[in-house]
């Protein structure tokens, strides 16, 4: 009973929210009236949620990762430099209608690809990627710690080299 097609290249995340809802990450093409979108929500039989804003980021995301704090808001990460028109370097917070969270503000964000966010318990998170430089701040190669409002927490360090190789 669950039939997608409108696919044209490779989904990258997926998250099952409640009601069956199913989120998809990657880079659509002419998914809903020929725009392009990272993610995209459907109903749990595989048609458009039509009450949710397509996401029209202009790369792909990679990853979809859900917050723990009871909300249905979502962090997003990829390779994507725009999101809906507004600019933001490749990692957001999107609410369940696929608008951006703007209470979170990576400022520049990171200078390449975002890979994965691992949320920690008192709302900071942890990003791994192929960045060597998180909104210009000093030691942020391919890994950094923010705090709840997208802002890089100093205290914590890579060190001045970082990881050698891109964290995922």
């Amino acid at each position: 009973s669950f039939n997608f097609t409108d696919a044209t290249t490779v989904v990258r995340d997926i998250e099952v929210r409640s009601g069956g809802k199913i989120v998809l990450a990657g880079f659509f093409n002419n998914v809903v009236q020929g725009v392009n979108s990272g993610i995209v929500k459907l109903n749990s039989d595989g048609t458009y949620n039509e009450t949710v804003v397509v996401s029209g980021a202009n790369n792909t995301v990679t990853r979809i990762i859900p917050l723990t704090d009871g909300s249905l808001k979502a962090m997003i990460v990829g390779s994507f430099t725009n999101y809906n028109g507004t600019p933001i370097n490749r990692i957001a917070r999107i609410n369940d209608d696929g608008t951006l969270d703007t209470n979170f503000n990576p400022v520049n964000g990171a200078n390449a690809a975002v890979f994965d966010v691992a949320l920690m318990p008192n709302t900071q998170m942890y990003v791994g990627g192929a960045f060597t430089s998180f909104n210009g701040a000093a030691n942020t190669v391919r890994i950094v710690r923010l705090n709840s409002n997208g802002t890089v927490d100093s205290s914590c360090s890579s060190g001045s080299t970082g990881f050698n190789g891109t964290v995922l």
